[in-house]
């Protein structure tokens, strides 16, 4: 899912998955993503990393669309 963020939210989130994998730290982010037709939108992103035996065995995350709040952040 990573390679879905624009390439200049691509660091930011890896980071996190990465915090999430090795320390349990939960992520709460709002990036720019590009869809599959090439579409640029906002999404704001969650996730956390499920440990058992302090060793990472899932990730857990969603997406939220908020493309027109940001659209309206801007004009404002």
């Amino acid at each position: 899912g990573i390679n879905l963020f624009a390439p200049e939210a691509r660091p930011t989130i890896t980071a996190a998955v990465q915090a999430a994998i090795e320390t349990g730290t939960p992520y709460d982010l709002e990036l720019p993503i590009i869809t599959a037709k090439g579409r640029p939108r906002w999404v704001h992103t969650q996730g956390f990393a499920e440990l058992q035996g302090g060793k990472p065995v899932r990730i857990y995350g969603t997406f939220q669309d908020i493309t027109e709040r940001k659209q309206t952040e801007q004009l404002l």
